[in-house]
């Protein structure tokens, strides 16, 4: 059941904080591929169209998962924070927003994670650091751990296409379609 929530957020701010967020990310990874002698050169130039289709279709499957999830009893916490904390996030969101956040954050954290953390400690560091950041609070445990099992997933795609574009599409369409679901379902409650 998705309750009301007296949060409020204008449409800019979650772009422009999500956008600002995402861009430092991006930065770190400069950074850090400058002091590692990372080449992330090969890793966005191998791209190929069934990098894309075959991304979309994991990030569309990944989303409905996570979605399926929120209405298992014994994980009323990830039910609470995806309609109680993270749907008033999105619910004024415009379909161009939600667009530019999940190219975001699907190009910015899988630069970060799997072509700059992967690259440097393996798929399982890469991993359970992506988990850690999407920690909101002990009481929202089994989110981190299916953000890290996501991460895997996305770290698996990585390591088979020896590209970064099969995760990064694989991420932003996951993010794009539980947004876009997220909203319509935040609308519904509102208008019921």
């Amino acid at each position: 059941m998705i309750e009301e929530s007296p949060r409020q957020y204008k449409r800019g701010f979650v772009l422009s904080t999500v956008i600002v967020i995402e861009a430092v990310l991006l930065g770190v990874a400069a950074i850090w591929c400058l002091v590692s002698n990372i080449d992330l050169l090969p890793m966005l130039t191998n791209a190929r169209i069934e990098f894309f289709v075959f991304g979309a279709l994991s990030g569309v499957l990944l989303s409905i998962v996570g979605l399926v999830m929120t209405k298992v009893e014994s994980f009323k916490a990830f039910n609470q924070l995806v309609y109680e904390i993270m749907g008033p996030l999105f619910a004024h969101s415009k379909i161009i927003d939600i667009a530019l956040i999940a190219a975001a954050s699907g190009f910015c954290e899988e630069v970060f994670y799997r072509g700059v953390l992967q690259t440097e400690f393996g798929i399982i560091i890469a991993s359970l650091i992506f988990g850690l950041c999407h920690f909101a609070g002990m009481q929202f445990y089994l989110y981190v751990i299916w953000a890290a099992l996501a991460g895997y997933l996305f770290g698996l795609l990585f390591e088979i296409s020896h590209s970064l574009w099969l995760p990064i599409t694989a991420h932003a369409f996951s993010n794009f379609v539980s947004i876009i679901i997220l909203r319509q379902k935040m609308k519904s409650a509102e208008n019921a």
